[in-house]
């Protein structure tokens, strides 16, 4: 246990409910001890009685619990008058419209001109002041108030609207206005007041107010993850926040709790970004770090001043693999203390604690030790001694820091000059993977140079940090209104990375408006540090270079297409245990170099690079460029001396020492298909082109071939051609240039190419089997190819591909113009089609791509002059079937069936598939019974069919069938008096897609087309058949035939208050009647969230009648998971014979998610009355609504017995309890 988390132990009574993080051992199962507030990952705020965190630190659901730390304003001086420095520049044509904005800090002036738009109304969707402490605050976190656009407006239109909303910004005023007010200001600030509009003026925006301290603003780290998770909820559109606060002790590896929850969040969220501020630490001499050998003994002094009347923490941290004991002794030599591992210990004078040392061993997040030492102001005066004595060391570095003093900048501790070591002062939280963390610069200086006080990397895993930097010298912005109400200007200067952060985190928002998508944390952190101007000479502390907005909008309007190489699935800690501490990987790889052990084998393209530093999830796997290995010999901006290698998604990576031995957490692997084959797949008569990218990748040898058509979009000369495929970023395999008869192939087919995008998250593109050609020439010009154009590709290009790789030119997609430009075009597949698809298609198809060449190049000429028999299978219609024949007979095989609710026998494929996973086949033999004539060309037609409500038949696409009525397959030729048995596979996205549990009947219907004759010619004929089956989930919940039990109230605010919604609070002397009109209806997202909106009448009566219309979505933490849980909970009245358990309450969230009866049961309409009382001096009334549940007893199947094609043999019932909103109940309390 942590000190931090011991302090909380004994800081109160047993029974008072305190805050902690939490990182869970599987985000699955959670502990009974502690009530979740927010959710990120494995790391969760939770509320836990005090009393009861020994018992939930010990549980066996927790991996570490942690108490909150405390967080301050990155602010380095302040300047009432002055001109300020000039901020970022921004592009007028992007404001940052479309885009939210959120900035966790203090103090927000909402009256000021430049958070109002031009009508005066503000520019706030929310202010969440996080003061007020009292229980029943602003849901679910019960603390503070959250003031809405609607209050905000109201108090706008007030003489006094400080006094209107209860909310002062001067209540955070220390000198020069409030810090919130001028970071705000300088992210989204429009400029209305006369000052320089800020970089995104257009934003809508979320200020979250974090508490005040005795004497400064003081927030912690479960309040700031609880604000990062409101702005999220709030923004329902592309969103950044800014933050610019933190504190300096810390592990200082990116894996404290807080950083692991915003990574976490960042991975999973698209179009959201987090900017962080990196710390004004570099001056302070506040870091020291030093490089033990075994034996060694190394004493440093801590400095403090007489006039500090704090407690001083020095937080020492070193390698997992060390061993170090440590030595404390005080100012007069007179008390001393030795600390080993897993040890703590006390010093004291005149019965007073003087010095508190706690030694932790293996720090449960990133497996390193940790000594933190605690020096009272009252010890007296002089220099503390620390000693660190080296028992055992592998590594031997060792890194200090002292926190930072929030009550007494003048006055902070400090290390003796020689001691300290301004490298590596980030923030505690500023060093995570995801997030984006900026440094300052002096705009003000020709030559730019970082700010004096701005803090430098690397990380102590040796991650350069910042990653860019912005003004942040005397940067003019907004002035918040004094208490006085006598401001001198409406903006001021200050200095600190508190001023440089929110620049970026508007340039960010002006990114994601340009893009017109969700931009993924990744390529968001790639184009913005792209368009970086680099630094002009090798200065420490200025990451990728300086903030440069206009250059990041160019590199997202002229990107190439990009690449993520990293196999889908594959992760950076699970191949690192495999491979490099278990030492048995699944065998999909050869271990090319281990951690610690020498570089000996020559490196390829290709190659995987993991770092993995203690194994966290947020570890990164990269993809090698070239085979050079790079030396740097001596250390530079931030970057350690080592080997380094080219990787293809970003900076040259740190892999080995000077020795060429690799660092201890770094693991280089070789797909062991790169390993034991040689690519050989080269196009005949095509000319072969040397390129840096050659190697190509490694495919997924699961996928089905397919050819990708691009164009180049422009039309040079041969020269130029060649130029431009030898140098080109993201290759294709193919270059054509027709009018020139010129064939280029730069990657053998067997490799994979560039050409395509593939964003984090998604699909594989590149690596799914895509043989890439890249045509002479512009899409738009495409639907006017010449003929001789189009057979030269067909024959130089289409049919020899289809030679050396089994390719079906029977499925060839329809091309379209300009209307296919966009991520989200028609035309595109969608990344279930594209994962089957098996033909021919361009650019425009492929899934999170936006370009729309080859335009409306004919991709069906192409493939049938390539010798596909496209156009035969296109003419297999109703006009073709001249002959209906009875020669071919079809048989259904190896049907299993089970005895349904209505007592027949019914065929039911389960949704999840068989047990092994993989598709769910039906097997058809077709059997000619001709004496004669065999079954020549003979192709089947196959749909999958459910009705729609009319009773009309639905066809539901199969994989690779994209828009057509039918998917086309080929088949072997069938001799006469014989017969083939053909399998028909379901994939998983088609079963997903075609399951619904209201309506699970379907049918699967084929037409079989072959062709007989001979010299005097060939007829067609065909004959069909179709299987009636049910697809259903292993467990369906029947909801339509619930049964009501009863009634249960959530009424008791121990156990519920987390769903109460607050609608009015006021402190009035005076009694008042009430009455209550609730119009609830409800939706079900197929995410398993129950969405209720309601429509909300409050009127109250006092000497007059008043009312308050109020219209808010309730997200009272209703999901179906809740639903099935609370159940449980209530249900020990119903007899179930189910076993309950995360498996079960998983499957039956997902059927219920797609169920359209499960919503059903909600109250549309409520009305309750009552009595208000007078709220006491100094008290307040406060009004809730309370959600009622009904009890329900819900039918269930259970399909069981599942064999290798994917039925269900065995169908039993049963019920489960479950609770429906049906209605809502009030209750007054008076806080």
């Amino acid at each position: 246990m942590d000190p931090a988390l011991s302090k909380l132990v004994s800081g109160g009574a047993a029974d008072d409910e305190v805050r902690v993080l939490i990182r869970l051992r599987d985000p699955a199962r959670t502990p009974d001890l502690a009530r979740i507030v927010s959710r990120f990952g494995d790391v969760v705020t939770a509320r836990v009685p005090r009393g009861s965190i020994t018992r939930l630190w010990a549980d066996d659901t927790t991996w570490s619990v942690k108490a909150p730390h405390a967080y301050a304003p990155e602010v380095e001086s302040l300047t009432e008058e002055g001109p300020g420095a000039a901020t970022t520049t921004v592009p007028t044509a992007y404001t940052g419209h479309g885009v939210v904005l959120g900035v966790a800090d203090w103090g927000c002036d909402f009256a000021h001109p430049d958070l109002r738009n031009a009508d005066g109304t503000t520019r706030l969707l929310a202010l969440w002041d996080q003061r007020p402490a009292a229980p029943g605050g602003a849901q679910p976190y019960g603390y503070g108030r959250i003031h809405d656009a609607d209050r905000i407006n109201a108090a706008l239109a007030r003489p006094d609207p400080y006094r209107a909303l209860g909310y002062h910004p001067a209540d955070f005023d220390y000198g020069a206005g409030a810090h919130g007010s001028h970071t705000i200001s300088l992210a989204a600030g429009n400029g209305r007041g006369g000052g320089p509009r800020g970089v995104a003026p257009s934003a809508a925006l979320v200020f979250v107010n974090l508490r005040k301290g005795e004497t400064r603003p003081l927030g912690d780290s479960v309040e700031l993850l609880e604000s990062i998770d409101f702005i999220h909820r709030i923004a329902g559109r592309p969103c950044v926040i800014s933050l610019s606060l933190g504190r300096h002790a810390g592990e200082h590896t990116g894996c404290t709790l807080v950083e692991r929850a915003m990574d976490h969040l960042l991975a999973v969220t698209p179009g959201l970004a987090i900017v962080q501020s990196c710390g004004n630490y570099y001056q302070r001499r506040a870091h020291a770090s030093w490089l033990l050998r075994r034996g060694e003994t190394r004493s440093f002094a801590v400095r403090a001043d007489s006039a500090d009347r704090t407690t001083n923490e020095v937080d020492i941290w070193y390698e997992g693999r060390d061993t170090l004991t440590v030595e404390v002794t005080a100012p007069d030599g007179s008390q001393r203390c030795v600390v080993r591992q897993g040890e703590q210990a006390t010093l004291t004078a005149e019965d007073r604690q003087i010095a508190r040392v706690y030694h932790r061993a293996c720090d449960p997040n990133n497996g390193d030790h940790q000594c933190a030492v605690f020096l009272e102001p009252h010890a007296g005066e002089g220099d503390w001694t620390i000693a660190l004595h080296a028992e055992d060391v592998v590594d031997g570095r060792v890194h200090a820091w002292i926190e930072r003093d929030g009550g007494c900048r003048s006055c902070q501790s400090h290390f003796d000059r020689e001691d300290s070591d301004p490298r590596t002062t980030t923030g505690s939280i500023a060093n995570g993977f995801r997030t984006i963390v900026v440094g300052a610069y002096d705009a003000l200086q020709s030559d730019r140079p970082r700010a004096p006080f701005s803090s430098v990397g690397p990380t102590r895993d040796h991650r350069d940090k910042p990653d860019l930097v912005a003004p942040g010298v005397q940067v003019l912005g907004a002035r918040s209104q004094p208490r006085d109400g006598d401001r001198n200007s409406l903006y001021v200067g200050m200095s600190g990375t508190s001023m440089a952060a929110p620049q970026v985190a508007g340039a960010v928002a002006l990114l994601f408006e340009a893009a017109g998508r969700l931009l993924p944390i990744d390529e968001t952190r790639r184009l913005l540090l792209a368009g970086c101007d680099p630094p002009s000479k090798d200065t420490q502390g200025l990451g990728s270079g300086y903030l440069n907005v206009e250059q990041s909008l160019a590199h997202l309007f002229a990107q190439e297409p990009t690449v993520n190489p990293i196999p889908s699935g594959l992760g950076a800690a699970d191949l690192f245990d495999a491979y490099a501490v278990r030492r048995s990987g699944p065998g999909n790889f050869d271990v090319i170099g281990a951690p610690r052990e020498p570089l000996q084998v020559p490196l390829r393209a290709g190659d995987l690079v993991i770092t993995s530093p203690r194994g966290i999830p947020y570890a990164s796997v990269s993809v090698l460029a070239g085979p050079d290995v790079l030396t740097h010999p001596q250390a530079g901006r931030g970057r350690p001396p080592g080997r380094y290698v080219a990787v293809l998604d970003g900076p040259a990576r740190l892999v080995a020492d000077l020795g060429g031995t690799l660092l201890p957490y770094t693991l280089i692997l070789r797909s062991r298909e790169d390993a034991e084959s040689e690519p050989g797949l080269w196009v005949p008569r095509a000319e072969r082109v040397p390129h840096a990218k050659s190697a190509g990748l490694s495919h997924v040898r699961t996928a089905p071939w397919r050819l990708v058509m691009h164009t180049i979009e422009a039309e040079p000369s041969v020269d130029g051609f060649r130029a431009m495929v030898a140098r080109h970023p993201s290759p294709a395999h193919l270059w054509a240039m027709p009018s020139a008869d010129l064939l280029l192939q730069v990657i053998p087919l067997d490799r994979a190419a560039y050409a395509l995008k593939h964003p984090s998250g998604t699909v594989e593109t590149n690596r799914s089997r895509a043989v890439q050609v890249e045509i002479w020439g512009n899409a738009a010009n495409m639907a006017n190819a010449p003929r001789e154009t189009l057979d030269w590709l067909a024959e130089r290009v289409l049919r020899p591909v289809a030679e050396l790789v089994p390719l079906n030119l029977l499925n060839v997609k329809a091309t379209g113009g300009r209307e296919c430009y966009g991520a989200r075009a028609a035309c595109r597949m969608s990344d279930a089609e594209w994962a089957a698809f098996d033909g021919v298609c361009g650019h425009q198809h492929v899934p999170n791509n936006s370009h729309w060449d080859p335009g409306r190049l004919d991709l069906g000429y192409l493939a049938r002059r390539a010798g596909s028999p496209a156009a035969e299978a296109e003419t297999v219609d109703d006009a073709e079937r001249t002959t209906a024949s009875a020669a071919a007979r079809l048989e259904w095989l190896d049907l299993s069936t089970t005895t349904g609710g209505d007592g027949a026998a019914h065929l039911y494929y389960l949704a999840s598939g068989p047990p092994g996973g993989g598709g769910s086949t039906f097997r058809l033999r077709v059997t000619n019974t001709n004496t004669v004539s065999n079954f020549r060309n003979p192709r089947l037609k196959v749909r999958l069919l459910a009705d729609d409500p009319s009773g009309k038949p639905v066809v539901i696409p199969l994989g690779g069938q994209g828009d057509k009525p039918w998917k086309i397959i080929r088949s072997e030729e069938v001799p006469d008096e014989s017969s083939r048995v053909i399998e028909l596979e379901l994939d998983r996205a088609t079963r997903w897609k075609a399951y619904d549990p209201d309506s699970p009947r379907r049918w699967i219907e084929v037409e079989y087309h072959w062709y007989e004759g001979g010299l005097g010619g060939y007829v067609a004929h065909y004959t069909a058949t179709r299987l009636s089956f049910f697809l259903v989930a292993p467990f369906e919940l029947l909801a339509g035939r619930k049964r009501f039990v009863e009634d249960r109230p959530l009424d008791d605010p121990a156990q519920y208050r987390g769903y109460w919604r607050l609608l009015w609070a006021n402190a009035d002397p005076r009694p008042a009647t009430y009455t209550l009109s609730i119009e609830a209806s409800a939706s079900l997202a197929r995410s398993g969230e129950i969405s209720v909106t309601t429509a909300t009448t409050l009127t109250r009566a006092k000497e007059e009648s008043h009312t308050i219309t109020d219209t808010a979505e309730l997200s009272a933490g209703f999901s179906v998971q809740s639903m099935l849980t609370l159940g449980q909970k209530f249900g020990t009245s119903v007899s179930s014979g189910v076993r309950w358990n995360e498996t079960l309450a998983k499957a039956l969230t997902t059927v219920a998610s797609r169920s359209r009866t499960f919503t059903q049961g909600h109250t549309e309409r409520f009305q309750t009355s009552g009595t208000i009382p007078a709220a006491p001096p100094g008290r307040e009334q406060v009004l809730y609504a309370y959600p009622i549940l009904g009890l329900y007893e819900v039918p269930v199947v259970i399909y069981g017995g599942a064999n290798g094609l994917g039925q269900a043999t065995t169908r039993k019932t049963d019920v489960v309890p479950v609770v429906w909103l049906r209605g809502w109940g009030a209750k007054v309390e008076l806080l």
